[in-house]
């Protein structure tokens, strides 16, 4: 893709595109990027599961124009692996933030999933974490058979001096099959 002109929204996705996502959240506004991260549940305290060692998620509390742009492309805030977990498969599913739990019958008793998105919409994420899989950063996923499809995230680790490392990295790697009608998420 050129450097000289704008990305579509699929390409902002598909490749990653951190100047691509800070221009979105700049068209859309600090509130509603908050907003949309609450109802996510990514500002929750903790994820109700049956685990006595839950974290919570570090996030400003000032929440500056620059917090937003560095929060549209995964910097800036810290989530556990459950709340990430619990958001991307309600981002996938049709769109409705399902309850968490260990246990067979777990959710016996608890409150009704709560719809964060139109069904529209979860289909829309569920081609663009495909397109990722085949032909972004997330390729190494495209499996035979099992019509995969995520989404890739990269940041430099904190050096304990302060600071950051360029030279080491954390990757991750949130994916969903069948695409069409996810089952799984790993």
């Amino acid at each position: 893709h050129p450097k000289n002109r704008w990305l579509t929204i699929p390409e902002i996705y598909t490749y990653s595109s951190n100047i691509g996502t800070a221009r979105m959240v700049m068209a859309v506004g600090k509130e509603r990027q908050q907003a949309f991260l609450h109802k996510l549940g990514l500002m929750d305290d903790k994820v109700n599961i049956e685990l006595p060692e839950l974290g919570q998620p570090q996030y400003p509390k000032n929440w500056s124009q620059i917090s937003a742009i560095t929060i549209s492309y995964g910097h800036g805030m810290a989530v556990t692996p459950l709340h990430l977990i619990r958001a991307f498969a309600a981002i996938v599913n049709g769109g409705t933030q399902e309850n968490l739990t260990l246990i067979k019958d777990g959710n016996a008793g608890k409150p009704a999933p709560e719809r964060i998105l139109k069904d529209a919409t979860s289909r829309e994420m569920r081609r663009l974490t495909r397109l990722v899989v085949q032909f972004g950063t997330g390729k190494q996923a495209d499996v035979p058979g099992y019509r995969v499809g995520g989404k890739t995230g990269t940041a430099e680790k904190v050096k304990s001096t302060g600071g950051y490392s360029h030279h080491s990295n954390l990757s991750l790697f949130l994916s969903t099959f069948p695409v069409d009608d996810p089952k799984y998420i790993v």
